[in-house]
């Protein structure tokens, strides 16, 4: 599954910060870089790392809304890579690599001229 980079960092930042509730204005600042962001971009954004964890928004049991405060991620996590690699995650911060550069991803192409259906 490919995830936009806003919404892998959201899920980073509400993993990274799962022993408390993180606010609206938080993920505005971490996410769009103290830009601000609408409700309906945070929703979007929301709705999108819900739909990456299977989690559906009616039962809450991966991403919790705390109306009109901001979210959690609730679901256990468990931390199996090793400590090198933790480290290199974390140097990415929310702003950093992630959110601010271009990324490609390449597929596999088919010459369509060649083989015509």
């Amino acid at each position: 599954m490919w995830l936009e980079p806003q919404v892998l960092s959201l899920l980073a930042h509400l993993i990274r910060h799962r022993h408390r509730m993180v606010s609206k204005e938080e993920i505005s600042n971490a996410i769009w870089q103290r830009q601000s962001a609408s409700d309906a971009s945070i929703a979007s954004r929301i709705r999108s790392a819900r739909q990456a964890v299977g989690d559906d928004g009616v039962p809450q049991t991966v991403i919790r809304t705390n109306h009109g405060r901001g979210f959690r991620f609730v679901a256990d996590v468990q931390e199996r890579h090793s400590a090198k690699i933790i480290e290199q995650v974390q140097a990415v911060e929310p702003g950093g690599l992630l959110t601010t550069r271009p990324s490609i991803a390449i597929l596999p192409l088919a010459c369509v001229a060649c083989h015509p259906n």
